[in-house]
């Protein structure tokens, strides 16, 4: 998804960005011992794989994290506020 892809990467890019997580995502983390460098580093390096509406436009972006594991992030991204909300991580 290229336009997602470009779009994330800009509001990622904008210093005044801020990363917020969830609470689930917070425990789905700790769960599968993702740490937040690796959602950074996925982040960077990868683009949006698919899109899902929930109650938010849900992007979704998989890569390797720092060690190689194949994980996947659900982000909410906020352009008006310039936040990239983690939903949810999970190693796949």
């Amino acid at each position: 998804m290229p336009a997602e892809s470009a779009h994330l990467k800009r509001v990622w890019s904008d210093p005044r960005m801020r990363l917020r997580f969830t609470t689930h995502a917070r425990q789905e983390m700790a769960n599968d011992g993702i740490l937040e460098s690796d959602v950074r580093h996925v982040i960077t390096r990868n683009g949006v794989s698919w899109v899902e509406w929930k109650r938010d436009r849900l992007w979704h972006v998989e890569g390797l994290d720092v060690d190689g594991r194949s994980i996947r992030l659900v982000l909410a991204v906020d352009t008006v506020d310039i936040i990239v909300k983690l939903v949810t991580a999970m190693a796949l």
